[in-house]
């Protein structure tokens, strides 16, 4: 017997273990998408934008989910099966942000919501990003001289950023970033 027969035979046992989850995400989901329906036109998945910044910088992104809201406006959404960040995680790791400044270059249009949704089969939950206009605003503006840094052999890179973030690092006791700062 191949792998492939052996992997198909596995299929119901996974299915009778799956499913219900499977079956609970779908449910919210839809639920959710249901309540949303009457403050949209349109809705897009998987929507790729790039933004050119310079001659040598473009920032591409793909969002989740766009929704063109009824009042011109779009909301982004990025699903999760995990963790939902907190504020303070998105102002370390912008992803969405970005994804949002990306669009709004792209589209010309105001951001309204900026959310994370989180189907887990569990409960769904949603994170909704606050004050992301002054985010998405401060990032707009200053990112194009930050990613420059990147660019220019003078600057050198940093092995961590910040000193007061919490964050686990295998690499440490190397960094010795205490030293050089």
């Amino acid at each position: 017997m191949n792998t492939e027969h052996a992997f198909l035979k596995l299929i119901p046992l996974m299915l009778d273990f799956e499913l219900p989850k499977f079956q609970r995400i779908a449910k919210d989901f839809f639920k959710l998408d249901m309540e949303r329906r009457k403050n949209f036109s349109v809705v897009e998945v998987e929507k790729a934008f790039s933004w050119p910044l310079s001659e040598k910088i473009t920032i591409r992104a793909k969002c989740d989910r766009i929704e063109h809201l009824l009042d011109g406006s779009i909301a982004i959404i990025d699903y999760k099966t995990s963790s939902l960040p907190t504020q303070s995680d998105v102002e370390i790791s912008p992803q969405l942000i970005l994804q949002a400044i990306t669009a709004m270059h792209s589209m010309n249009k105001e951001i309204k919501e900026l959310m994370y949704w989180k189907f887990d089969g569990k409960q769904a939950e949603i994170f909704t990003i606050e004050n992301h206009k002054e985010t998405v605003q401060f990032l707009s503006t200053n990112i194009k001289d930050f990613l420059s840094n990147f660019l220019n052999e003078n600057v050198p890179f940093t092995a961590s950023y910040s000193l007061n973030l919490k964050r686990s690092s295998n690499y440490k006791h190397l960094e010795r970033t205490e030293e050089w700062l």
